[in-house]
């Protein structure tokens, strides 16, 4: 495939993976608000501001979370490689003790929290288990967690760890001069990013509150890391709109067969019939409206000072009204 048409097609991917999960991302957002407290539309606020109705919210969701969470941390245990034959007791030893110092060395237990809460919550979660080189020459394991508003995927992946997946990527917005210093061959890319088409990309992945492929104003570009499947081998690429900052090429990562494999781990909590993922917070959003809008309802009530008179039993309605608010 030539590389104008490989960017297209990984460009493609990701506006599909875009239109394709906009109600599993606008479902994830709403789960995610409601865990921060924030479970009140503008307009239901204006409409109970009008009628002098207080905003009450009694939120159950994020105690219930973090419940959850804490049974995660409560339930962790170290890695264990546990021998084939008792000959293998030794390797078995050291491999244990290579997995722990990794976990150690590279804060696993955070980045396992976070894909925690992330499927709780919104659904799915991420880490990418990458390599880097150190000063040394040596390399260092890292595992970084993928927010999952920065995650994306094949729309029509059904396996619950995404094993089924065609393509998966990771969304970051750069600034211009950090562009620049790391990929200095990509200049025209860069530049060509702030023009083309305007079109919508979603504002799961935006920098925040903008959507679009660049911001002039404030000289950042959305950045995707992508890998895909080609030929039936994992590829990456990382491209902006304008073009590739680092050219397509086999994953230099390699499974226990020595072929090409994506860095990019991914799970989720559940998968509904249409491959929308979901979070346990899904199934408690309606009862934590039910409890907001009665609770706001109850108290309105209680602090409504109301008669109720037999039709002719005050002369004057208004001067009787006018006399009960005096009396408060």
């Amino acid at each position: 495939m030539k590389d104008k048409d490989t960017l297209d097609h990984c460009i493609q991917q990701f506006r599909d993976a875009i239109d394709e999960t906009q109600e599993e991302r606008d479902t994830a957002e709403q789960c995610r608000d409601y865990y921060d407290g924030k479970q009140w539309t503008d307009d239901e606020i204006e409409a109970l501001q009008k009628r002098g109705q207080p905003v009450i919210v009694s939120n159950r969701i994020a105690p219930k979370v973090n419940a959850l969470i804490g049974f995660e941390k409560r339930g962790r245990t170290d890695p264990k490689c546990y021998p084939r034959t008792p000959k293998h007791d030794a390797e078995a030893d050291a491999a244990t003790d290579a997995l722990r110092f990794v976990c150690d060395q590279t804060r696993f237990n955070v980045s396992k929290s976070g894909v925690a809460e992330n499927s709780i919550v919104a659904g799915c979660g991420a880490v990418t288990v990458t390599v880097v080189p150190d000063d040394k020459g040596e390399f260092d394991i890292k595992i970084n967690h993928v927010p999952w508003d920065r995650f994306y995927r094949d729309p029509h992946s059904r396996q619950r760890d995404f094993s089924d997946a065609k393509y998966m990527g990771v969304v970051v917005w750069m600034d211009e001069a950090e562009l620049y210093e790391r990929f200095p061959d990509a200049e025209e890319s860069i530049k060509s990013s702030y023009g083309g088409d305007s079109d919508d990309v979603g504002d799961t992945y935006e920098d925040r509150p903008r959507f679009m492929w660049a911001d002039s104003a404030r000289k950042r570009v959305r950045v995707m890391q992508h890998y895909y499947k080609e030929g039936g081998v994992w590829h990456t690429a990382i491209f902006c709109r304008g073009g590739y900052l680092r050219e397509p090429q086999l994953s230099p990562y390699l499974d226990d067969k020595g072929q090409p494999e994506c860095p990019l781990i991914a799970v989720s909590a559940y998968v509904d019939r249409e491959n929308r993922r979901y979070g346990a917070v899904k199934a408690m959003l309606s009862a934590q409206d039910e409890i907001n809008k009665r609770r706001s309802k109850a108290l309105h009530r209680l602090t409504m000072r109301q008669v109720v008179a037999e039709d002719g039993a005050v002369e004057n309605v208004a001067q009787a009204k006018a006399d009960l608010q005096a009396g408060e």
